[in-house]
């Protein structure tokens, strides 16, 4: 902080009273002053905790004022109540003086950042600071100097022209009258108060017979033309209604920035003044949905733009331009709009001044005209090379950029502004103003024009940052900008398309009104100006402590799938999100509780909330959730777990939330029609009780979701759903017993939900369960219920709200069927069913007759091969279903089986099958027998497609969402070159060099290729672009490239291209999952050697296949039960080898060469833990168990953590400050395990050696909230554990809270530096390596451990640490902020554990990078790792090394992927993106030409020297 504010100017130390009240001052009177060596401004405080003060008007009591710091303050008076005061005199400062007995001890608070004394040591007085002066930067004024304030004006009367406004003001506001004229009055000042009497101006409406009186808004219009007025009042630009202005004719130069605050503007006129710019933050009123229709602005002499330059801006680059540069204009959405805008033409270099005023580039802006300057002026241009803030500008605009908040503005003002800010806001501005000019004070020269400017800028309104819009008296950051001003007229067609014309006239005529170039000067902050001066000043002292290896490298080595999840067949539809709009959005609530809206044009996601993990039931399957949307409403509802959400359907801005305790909802509906008509649409929600057989019915209203009415029954039936028709509400349940249910339909009444009847439908036994009820009619005219039996060849539908039911045979062999009906209450009361069978589908089209309630069979489809999917669309009246096949669209009426429109299925590569599918039909204008459909279809591969008219419009692979295990695999050497190689190898040396020269020379044949992609490579490494892509997968030599295999919990498999943003190289379906189970994955393994990667699973399942092509070796299917506990990579003979180890941590008999060289570790039936070796038994090896860990009583284990597989050590000690070393503890037999005990709310934390089970040591922490996660990770010689826990103050010990805590824990092998402890100076043993003989000498040895915990600013999860190749780079601790949805990267040095407490760390500390110790770690924007990117539900994270030290590879994967490569310690062995080559070989190159040019020069001369030289 202290580098940061280092350049900005301090003010001299001020008198600690001012003599501002002219009533207590005589002109003799002094001040006397002595400077402070604790404060060079003391203040005086007061305070009204006399009850006597509270009335002033009697005078007999004073206010009491206080005088000291805030934290000491002390009486001005020995009697402050009745006595006089006095004022306060400091001591000096203390250099010679003695020292005190009673020294304060200063410590740092942690909750306000200031220095505090402790308890009992602040005495009565301030005298006990012991601090030296700081010397005044500027000359400061005599104590005893002179100050004489002016007399009190005297207020004189008001002159005629004033008295006018008055008169007329006062008209208006009594007569109500809306049009203010001012003109022709030759006013040259008009007071503020005259305006705040114009807002009261209220207008008088016509009040006629039989007609409702409606209040509206006023619409004032004020005229001031033909005037002399030279600067405008703030308060005109307070008036909120304000709806005409004109200033023409004026004496104006400038307009100030407040008349921005004008928004219901509709007509400027600011012609025939002496404007010569605009203020930038005109630009909002001239923009996109303002109500500025009119804008005059000629004959003005205004700057004119240099001619000679090629440096206009296209229309394109001018849109884009201005979305980069302005991040605090709010976006635009496409509606029908007409007003005045502005489009960028060109512009300006940058003007910076420092606090002084003082010019810091070569442009300069020049100052505005006075009434008599007619000189034009030209500026200079700037040409438009890029689309970001203009040059010098571009770092100053990331400083204004958050990872959550994009417009917020970053760090604190200076100082220096805060002291502008309250010199311009007093009330005694001009008698400041008046003693800064005045010299004989002796202040700083530049202080009076920068005090003058910002009280302009405040009485002007104040201006604000164009880039982040933060209000700001002290810009030291300015452009011009010359823009074309047009009326813009945006028009919305019956697609949803918004289409914009602009009428921009010619640039230069003369006197037109809005034709010309106007120039605009933005301002930036004084913060973003600050940033820029201290980048370079702060750059070897404040480094960023995590992010992209380099800046210009973000989003291109980062990549980030941002997905969904699988929709869902009832929770995903097309819906409109305005009334009136063409256009609509498809909405879907996935399998793993992300709701969303995705663009059907593009496929782009428009806005998505993860409402949290998959929700399971009592049975373990996973529970669906619901959504639906009004039609012609902008909002959607949602329901998932045991909450209702209602979004915006444009924005996904939470509308309203409704929790309901432990109930979970079963359904979810929206009443189409209710008592109030059709205007209001209402919100059904059916949920289950805590209570077993508890049925709850809530109508909740959509607006605020209010509950209107409950429906409440207690009784043993299971509620399944509800609808709705005009009339009633039906809530259908399942009554009876499991496997012998019946149906049960209670009727409710909609306006109060009293249950108005009861009915069972069928017999007894003829549900067996919930899965047979395939739909319960949508909000229809005539809404059903149908089942079927168990066989699946009986269908039985019932029309809601009677009794009977009608039967209908199914296919035969039909497995699944399900019911596609309209939503609409319009719509015919028609619904299909489709069945499945085991090769096939095929569909039946049924008719609800209204009046009679029969259900009859329109007409039937044929059976087509393969599973296919039908859904349904409605306009209006028209039912229309789209079928999709293996190879066709098919698009049906439900009025007859006539095909309307029939195209052929063109997907491109994928062969994918739909299983389900939400359409859209469009019958086109002007043709009877002409559609459009489109369809978003969930495919067997688990892809979600958008077929438009047959052809496959955009795919999203939503099916990596739910990934379960994950790993990195090396990119395999061809088949070939391997097969060449092994041959080489088992040759003797003369065979195998012939076999590689023949190689090399076969190799020949690519040389060609080789050179002519040799210029587009060269070129691309100039210029730092990627050469363009060849789909091959190659290994390079940074170990960049990289596949990552996913495996997911619908039995998927992907393999993702690290090294190519991430690009799906292939995905293959390893086991079709049933629904609501999921694939449990234990272990995955990559073969770098084989290009292998083996994948183990809970139910004696396996995969092996080819990590490059995903083609599959060997597997087997899950069985039905859980065989399998974990897995375990341990070493063996023949290689890393993945085992199983089966329930109750059993691993049975193994080959002797597939047997672990090593302790396993193993989970009990109990939940011990058990270490298990392998003893060797002729060719195989059977199991013993050689220890038994089993926690305390009460004990649970929670969590477990062991060293990577990776986990090089690039040093056995840590070099101290003073050059000692601290052995580091290496065993590599170690784990870390957290217990927990549920009755006393702790955590204990072991750390065990693997080889003997002894407890190694164990920390154990209070208060811990068992319902949040606990996590560890382990690394080299220390490991961390995250929880949430209680914890106390280290300065008041009585005082406890709790938060999120990360405790980290340093392994060495003695307290002392250079000493080893038991293992001393013996050279045969290194803790690197494994115990012999545990038991000897008293066991494992044990470590020393140091030990510190640190409070969280946000709750982490999936911790991870960063892995290099050698291990020299420092680590990271990678972990996911759920809140937040980043990953944020910890540095090692951080969480260091040695941190000097209570105390700066002393050299020799500061040397070895120890920092003092803080108890909080923030979450650092630099640290967060996914930057700006909104990263869903990431359940783990998993690193790799890469062949260069520097660098690690991440990879996180959960509802999205992402994935980037991290530098802890920084690149160092490798050049950047940002590196400029081209200066590098243009230099190479000039320095060549130089040589060569100048060779011959200096030969020459040096002949000439050896024939001049002496003989």
């Amino acid at each position: 902080m202290a580098d940061e504010f280092a350049e900005e100017p301090t003010l001299p130390p001020l008198p600690p009273s001012l003599p501002l009240d002219k009533r207590k001052l005589s002109p003799n009177s002094t001040s006397h002053f002595t400077p402070s060596s604790a404060s060079s401004d003391p203040a005086f405080f007061s305070s009204d905790d006399d009850p006597a003060v509270d009335n002033y008007e009697n005078h007999t009591r004073r206010k009491r004022r206080y005088v000291g710091s805030w934290f000491d303050q002390q009486p001005a008076s020995s009697d402050s109540a009745v006595g006089e005061e006095t004022r306060p005199r400091y001591p000096p400062p203390r250099r010679n003086r003695p020292p005190r007995p009673q020294k304060r001890e200063f410590r740092r608070q942690l909750d306000s950042g200031v220095w505090m004394g402790t308890e009992g040591s602040i005495t009565d007085t301030d005298d006990c600071f012991d601090l030296e002066p700081a010397a005044p930067r500027f000359p400061v004024t005599s104590s005893r100097a002179r100050v004489i304030m002016p007399p009190s004006p005297v207020r004189a009367r008001p002159s005629p022209e004033e008295q006018a406004v008055d008169n007329a003001i006062n008209f208006c506001v009594e007569h109500g009258t809306e049009q203010v004229d001012l003109s022709n009055l030759r006013l040259e000042h008009i007071s503020d108060g005259h305006f705040h009497r114009m807002s009261a101006i209220t207008p008088i409406p016509n009040v006629a017979r039989d007609v409702a009186f409606e209040p509206r808004d006023p619409r004032i219009q004020l005229f001031l033309a033909n005037n002399r007025l030279r600067a405008l009042p703030v308060a005109l630009f307070t008036v909120e209604y304000l709806t005409v202005l004109s200033l023409r004719a004026n004496s104006l130069a400038t307009l100030p920035p407040a008349i921005a605050k004008l928004t219901n503007l509709e007509s400027l006129n600011i012609a025939q003044n002496f404007i010569r710019f605009l203020p930038g933050e005109l630009l909002s009123l001239l923009s996109h949905g303002s109500k500025l229709k009119t804008f005059t602005c000629e004959p003005n002499r205004f700057w004119k733009p240099a001619t000679g330059a090629a440096v206009a801006a296209t229309r394109q680059r001018g849109v884009e331009y201005d979305r980069q540069t302005y991040l605090s204009r709010p976006a635009v959405t496409a509606e029908a709009w007409a007003g005045v805008t502005t489009r960028l033409h060109s512009r300006t270099p940058v003007h910076f001044v420092d606090t002084t005023l003082s010019s810091r580039s070569r442009f300069a802006i020049p100052s505005p005209s006075s009434q008599g300057d007619t000189q034009e002026v030209s500026l200079e241009l700037e040409p438009l090379t890029s689309l970001a803030v203009p040059n010098a500008s571009a770092r100053m605009r990331t400083t204004t950029t958050t990872t959550k908040s994009t417009n917020a503005a970053k760090g604190p003002k200076s100082l220096f502004e805060l002291a502008l800010a309250a010199c311009a806001t007093a009330d005694q501005a001009d008698q400041i103003l008046s003693w800064l000019r005045d010299e004989a004070h002796g202040y700083p020269t530049h202080l009076a024009p920068m005090v003058e400017r910002a009280v302009r800028i405040h009485r002007e309104g104040g201006v604000s940052c164009a880039v982040c819009g933060r209000a700001t008296l002290m810009p030291l950051a300015q452009w011009v900008e010359f823009r074309r001003i047009g009326r813009t007229t945006v028009t919305v067609d019956a697609e949803g398309r918004a289409e914009e014309r602009t009428n921009t006239p010619k640039p230069h005529p003369p006197t037109r009104v809005g034709r010309t170039d106007r120039p605009t000067i933005k301002m930036r902050t004084t913060t973003t100006a600050r940033h820029l001066l201290t980048a370079l000043l702060s750059l070897t002292t404040t480094l960023p402590t995590a992010g992209a290896v380099f800046r210009d490298e973000v989003g291109h080595i980062d990549y980030h799938h941002l997905l969904l999840g699988l929709p869902q067949r009832e929770s995903t539809f097309f819906h409109r999100p305005r009334r009136d709009d063409r256009a609509s959005l498809l909405y879907t609530l996935s399998d793993v509780g992300v709701v969303g809206a995705v663009n059907p044009g593009s496929g782009e996601v428009v806005w998505r909330q993860f409402l949290g993990g998959v929700q399971h039931g009592d049975n373990g399957a996973a529970e669906a959730g619901f959504m639906r949307a009004g039609e012609g409403e902008g909002w959607v509802v949602s329901a998932y777990g045991g909450a209702v959400h209602a979004w915006d359907a444009v924005s996904g801005r939470n509308k309203f939330w409704v929790g309901f305790g432990g109930g979970v909802v079963r359904d979810l509906e929206v009443m189409e029609m209710t008592e109030s008509g059709a205007g209001r649409k209402d919100v059904l929600v059916l949920f289950e009780g805590e209570e077993r057989g508890e049925t709850v019915l809530r109508r909740l209203s959509a607006e605020d979701g209010s509950v209107v009415w409950e429906f409440k029954e207690v009784t043993r039936d299971v509620p399944l759903q509800v609808s709705t028709n005009v009339e009633k509400v039906f809530v259908v349940s399942l009554k009876g017993a499991a496997g012998a249910y019946n149906l049960k339909v209670s009727v409710l009444d909609t306006v109060t939900g009293r249950k108005l009847d009861e009915m069972v439908i069928g017999t007894k036994a003829d549900v067996h369960g919930k899965e047979d009820v395939i739909l319960v009619g949508a909000n229809s005219a005539a809404p059903i219920v149908a089942w079927t039996d168990d066989a699946r060849k009986t269908l039985w539908v019932n029309v809601l709200g009677t009794k009977t039911r009608q039967e209908f045979p199914l296919p035969a062999d039909t497995v699944e069927v399900e019911i596609h009906a309209p939503h609409l209450v319009q719509s015919d009361p028609h619904f299909l069913v489709h069945s499945r069978t085991a090769t096939g589908h095929r569909g039946e089209v049924f008719h609800v007759d209204l009046k009679t309630n029969a259900v009859s069979k329109a007409y039937s489809l044929p059976l087509l091969p393969g599973p296919g999917s039908f859904s349904t669309s409605s306009s209006g009246a028209n039912v229309y279903f789209t079928r999709i096949t293996e190879d066709e669209v098919i698009l049906l009426s439900s009025q007859s089986h006539g095909v309307l429109g029939r195209w052929p299925l063109k997907t491109g590569d994928s062969k994918a099958t739909a299983i389900h599918a939400v359409s859209e039909v469009i019958k086109k204008t002007g043709s009877e027998d002409t559609y459009a459909v489109r369809a978003a279809a969930v495919t067997d591969a688990d892809d979600w497609v958008l077929i438009r008219n047959g052809e496959a419009a955009w795919t999203r692979h939503e099916g990596m969402t739910g990934g379960v295990a994950a790993t990195f695999a090396e990119v395999p050497e061809s088949e070939d070159l391997a097969r060449s190689l092994e041959a080489e190898a088992h040759s003797n040396p003369l065979q195998a060099y012939i076999h590689r020269v023949k190689r090399h020379i076969n190799d020949l044949q690519y040389l060609p290729a080789w050179i002519d992609d040799l210029p587009v490579r060269f070129m691309s490494s100039i210029r730092g672009k990627d050469a363009p892509s060849t789909g091959k997968l190659v290994r390079d030599s940074f170990g960049f490239h990289k596949l990552a295999i996913l495996a997911t919990k619908r039995g998927m498999l992907y393999g993702l291209d690290v090294a190519n943003n991430g690009r799906l190289v292939w995905n293959k379906r390893a086991f079709k999952i049933q629904k609501g189970s999921k694939w449990d994955v234990k272990g995955i393994q990559a073969q770098d050697s084989t290009g292998q990667v083996t994948i183990l699973g809970s139910n004696n399942d396996f995969v092996v296949l080819k990590g490059d092509t995903g083609e599959i070796i060997e597997a087997k299917g899950p069985s039905p039960e859980a065989t399998t506990q974990g897995t375990a990579l341990v070493d063996t003979y023949s290689g890393k080898q993945l085992i199983r180890i089966g329930r109750d941590g059993k691993i049975g008999d193994l080959h002797v060469y597939k047997a672990p060289r090593q302790t396993v570790v193993t989970r009990g039936s109990e939940g011990e833990l058990k270490g298990v070796v392998f003893v060797a038994n002729g060719t195989s090896s059977y199991e013993s168990t050689s220890w038994t860990f089993s926690p305390p009583q009460g004990q649970r284990i929670v969590n477990i953590a062991t060293r990577p597989a990776h986990d090089a050590v690039a040093s056995i000690g840590r070099v101290l400050g003073d050059r000692t070393v601290k052995y580091k503890y290496l065993n590599p037999n170690t784990l870390v395990v957290a217990a927990v005990n549920d009755s006393a709310g702790t955590l204990t934390v072991y750390l065990l050696d693997t080889v003997s089970g002894q407890i190694l040591s164990s920390s154990k922490h209070d208060g811990i909230d068992l319902t949040k996660p606990i996590e560890c990770a382990m690394a080299e010689n220390w490991f961390v554990c995250t929880y949430f826990g209680q914890y106390t103050l280290r300065d008041n010990a009585a005082q406890s809270l709790k938060g999120y805590q990360i405790l980290v824990s340093d392994l060495y092998e003695s307290d002392e530096a250079n000493d080893r402890g038991p293992l001393g100076d013996a050279d045969s043993f290194s803790s690197v390596g494994p115990i012999d003989d545990p038991t000897a000498g008293g066991g494992a040895i044990r470590p020393s451990v140091v030990s510190q915990a640190y409070v969280l600013s946000a709750p982490i999860s999936a911790l991870q640490v960063t892995q290099t190749r050698q291990g020299i780079t420092s680590r990271q601790v990678l972990a996911y902020l759920p809140e937040s949805h980043g990953i944020v990267g910890i540095p090692r040095v951080v969480l260091e554990p040695r941190r000097p407490v209570g105390r700066d760390p002393t050299p020799a500390e500061a040397e070895e990078g120890l920092i003092r110790y803080h108890p909080a770690i923030e979450v650092d924007p630099k640290s967060v790792i996914t930057h700006e990117r909104d990263v869903l539900g990431v359940e783990e994270i998993i690193t790799a090394p890469a062949i260069v030290e520097s660098t690690s590879l991440v990879f996180a994967y959960g509802v999205d992927v992402f994935g980037t490569r991290v530098a802890p310690s920084f690149l160092f062995d490798i050049l950047g993106k940002g590196f400029n080559k081209a200066a590098l070989v243009g230099t190479v190159l000039a320095l060549l030409a130089g040589v060569v040019m100048l060779a011959p020069v200096v030969r020459k001369k040096q002949i000439n020297l050896r024939w001049q030289a002496p003989m």
